[in-house]
């Protein structure tokens, strides 16, 4: 048997307790701006919540508005410092499990639609082999435009970029954790997924699909 294991973890949710990427722009533009924003965003949530926009598009608005027109290398910096901070957040229970797949040498990833510009260095000091996140696009003068740089890395997104690190599918034992509907192509395409509880996988690769993901994510 030359099986390969990999370990996808979902970031928002799962690695942390709640949301990374709020969190963040507080940090890139301070607390009043980012209180003033929400309001003037809001017509932009209220669209969202009632399903008259999609998930991206409700995202680009929000990064457009936050971040446009701010030179990448000062958002990079930025990044690394909230990293740092990103500790703070962590699930341990979930880190646990982390760490049980890099102690057995398994292949880890961290696939999210959180923002690649602070996940990458905080991926990496915690020792993960992949990072597939969210991009921001820049314009000839390194300024960020609030456009994404391909798709938000988000639900058939992640799966799509999962398959093409993956070139044979049938080499791999796949392990996966998430906690939202973003993450259900990849729930499904594991062979032993973990959704919400950390203890008891909600599909193993014994079992045939079933219809806990309908129930799911209504």
């Amino acid at each position: 048997m030359n099986t390969k294991t990999i370990a996808i973890f979902d970031f928002d949710g799962t690695l942390t307790r709640g949301d990374s990427l709020f969190p963040f722009l507080k940090c890139v533009v301070g607390k009043r701006s980012f209180y003033i924003g929400l309001l003037n965003l809001s017509i932009v949530f209220f669209k969202f919540l009632l399903r008259l926009i999609p998930n991206y598009e409700a995202k680009q608005n929000v990064l457009a508005y936050y971040l446009a027109g701010k030179p990448l290398g000062e958002l990079e910096q930025t990044g690394r410092r909230f990293a740092d901070r990103i500790d703070q957040m962590v699930n341990p229970e979930v880190l646990n499990k982390l760490r049980w797949h890099q102690t057995a040498e398994h292949i880890t990833v961290l696939a999210s639609a959180s923002l690649q510009i602070y996940l990458e260095p905080w991926a990496k000091a915690n020792g993960f082999d992949y990072v597939l996140a969210t991009n921001l696009a820049v314009d000839p003068n390194g300024k960020v435009t609030g456009h994404f740089v391909g798709k938000n890395c988000y639900g058939p997104e992640k799966l799509k970029r999962v398959d093409i690190l993956i070139e044979d599918r049938s080499d791999y034992l796949i392990y996966m954790y998430g906690d939202s509907k973003g993450d259900r192509e990849l729930l499904e395409y594991a062979d032993i997924s973990y959704y919400k509880d950390w203890q008891n996988p909600v599909k193993t690769v014994c079992q045939f699909k079933h219809s806990i993901y309908s129930t799911h994510f209504k």
